[in-house]
């Protein structure tokens, strides 16, 4: 740490790279001033027991000069993204929100996503995000029903002029406030009634009850009809409380709570925080903030008026019952980051902060399948997860889809090499895999169960076995194996529906090659069709032939 020289670092605009002993990316920071701002870690300038942590591990650095705070913003997540650097912000929350989805290509799409990022592109947009209980799936049918059928059945044409008129309705739907829209959906209630559409009368009904009752709970109207998101940051005791509070077309739709440890400073967490969650999240046309910090999207800092009214409910929300706040996200912090080190302390690592977990399936030896799941720093990363199509085996089965699995995964040079490799397996299956990974330096060890197939024991690098005593340790072990069994079950699953189907759908009278493949085209997978609803189904042909798939497909659900 003392030898590291950061004279000769210019004071541009840019990034700055930390990097361990092992020439590892532990934090990736934006600096107007590189130098100096680099220099401040080793002065005591950023007061933290995180930095100070930190410091301890620098060794070597790295740095990106651009040509704009801007470019430096931009670049510092993508670096944050790829690498999951161990001291930079790593959210960790799990309830996502689902948005609603209209999308206009050939025709109109209408559907209800919870991840933005992997679904955005220039022909859609995205509404939300909803709450829990707000109704959000039985507002996407109402809109299905309202913009793709005509007297109770789909309307099918390639008329662009229809399309785009059934979107604005989607759109004005959506973007009205919610006393317009629960007026609107009442006329149309009547109609439908009238009509004798009675079971979209019934959704409409139960639709408006349940915005009627998220109206009610609304604390703060916002007179601005604009898409507002109220951030409160709340700084106690080394970490920092957040508050989200989202307001779509001047009404509060849903809030969020985070807590996350100060790395360096408040400024600094509190713009990784924005830039982390934004990358992710539909960005709103303004945040208002009690904090000022860079961010790709416009920030107030409100001092009078209704801003501030609004601003000051969400910091008395972050503020409130702190501790309990804390000591829960303790709890959950010693239960996955504090598992970890336990699981380091045992096995005499230097450090496990990528891990991991193998496991196989098959019914009868059939449509074998193998997956990995990966966690870093105790926390699911399920957009690392692979899963792999085997190869039918007459030898030992286990230990054979094991080594197709591994030899599948480490064929490829974009995966990432962990720290630690699981087996979920005893001591043949370990054994197997160090076979396979005897050239890679990788530490692997396997996970026993007992009679009750629950997780008790490890075998651990020496290929000795290792009794779990630690009930967090344990539990946390046990957590990835019914992940990883989860995961593998449901991707045979998948694959057992697709061969079974794939026999079956053309046996359906009016079902040819042709209508085949456009099912195929529009759903993806059998497996797909096999889920589709007899709505969905209606969309891709006729309602008869629809109709008849349903129920062929219903009898084996």
């Amino acid at each position: 740490m003392n030898k590291i020289n950061l004279d000769n670092v210019p004071n541009k605009s840019g990034i700055y790279i930390w990097k361990n002993s092992h020439d590892e990316i532990i934090y990736v920071g934006k600096a107007t001033r590189l130098r100096q701002r680099m220099k401040q870690y080793f002065k005591g300038m950023l007061n933290s027991y995180k930095t100070a942590t930190l410091v301890e591990e620098i060794v070597s650095f790295d740095y990106i000069i651009t040509n704009s705070d801007k470019e430096a913003l931009v670049l510092e997540r993508n670096y944050i993204e790829q690498y999951f650097p161990k001291y930079n912000i790593l959210l960790t929350d799990n309830k996502r929100y689902p948005y609603i989805k209209i999308s206009l290509k050939d025709k109109l799409d209408i559907r209800l996503v919870y991840r933005v990022k992997s679904e955005r592109d220039k022909n859609s947009e995205f509404f939300g995000p909803y709450p829990r209980g707000y109704g959000a799936r039985k507002l996407v049918n109402l809109l299905l029903n309202i913009t793709m059928y005509k007297k109770g059945l789909p309307y099918l044409t390639n008329d662009r002029k229809y399309w785009e008129d059934q979107y604005k309705i989607a759109r004005n739907i959506l973007t009205s406030g919610t006393s317009k829209l629960i007026t609107d959906l009442s006329k149309r209630m009547i109609e439908a009634s009238e009509n004798l559409q009675y079971e979209l009368a019934q959704d409409l009904k139960e639709t408006i009850e349940s915005l009627e009752f998220n109206k009610d709970k609304q604390l703060v109207e916002f007179v601005d009809n604009r898409n507002v998101d109220f951030v409160a940051f709340y700084e106690f005791e080394g970490y920092i409380s957040i508050v989200m509070l989202f307001y779509r077309n001047g009404i509060m739709l849903s809030n969020k709570e985070f807590i996350v440890e100060i790395t360096n400073s408040l400024e600094e967490s509190t713009r990784q925080f924005l830039s982390q969650y934004y990358s992710t999240n539909v960005k709103p046309e303004e945040i208002i903030s009690n904090i000022m910090v860079d961010s790709s999207i416009p920030i107030v800092v409100p001092q009078i008026g209704n801003n501030k009214k609004v601003l000051n409910l969400a910091i008395t929300n972050a503020s409130d019952n702190i501790k309990l706040k804390l000591e829960k996200f303790m709890r959950i912090e010693e239960q996955t980051i504090g598992a970890v080190n336990k699981l380091k302390e045992l096995l005499k690592l230097k450090k496990i902060y990528h891990i991991l977990m193998m496991d196989n399936s098959n019914t009868n030896n059939t449509l074998p399948v193998s997956v990995i799941v990966s966690y870093r720093n105790g926390i699911k990363q399920k957009k690392e997860y692979r899963k792999y199509n085997l190869q039918k085996t007459n030898r030992d089965a286990d230990v054979e889809y094991m080594r197709q699995g591994i030899e599948r995964y480490f064929s490829k040079e974009t995966n990432a090499i962990p720290d630690l490799f699981i087996v979920d397996g005893g001591i043949a299956q370990v054994n197997e895999a160090k076979k396979i990974l005897a050239d890679k330096n990788i530490n692997l060890i396997g996970l026993v169960k007992n009679d009750l197939h629950k997780t008790e024991a490890i075998i651990g690098l020496d290929g000795k076995r290792i009794e779990i005593t630690d009930v967090f340790l344990l539990n946390f072990l046990s957590g990835m194996q019914v992940e990883v069994d989860r995961f593998a079950k449901f991707h045979h699953a998948g694959r057992r529906i697709n061969k079974t189907l794939e026999g079956s759908l053309i046996t359906i009278k009016g079902v040819g090659a042709n209508t085949e493949k456009k099912l195929l085209s529009h759903f993806k997978t059998y497996s797909g069709i096999y889920n589709a609803s007899l709505d969905e189904l209606e969309k891709v042909v006729s309602p008869k032939v629809a109709l008849k798939i349903f129920q062929l497909f219903e009898k084996t659900k």
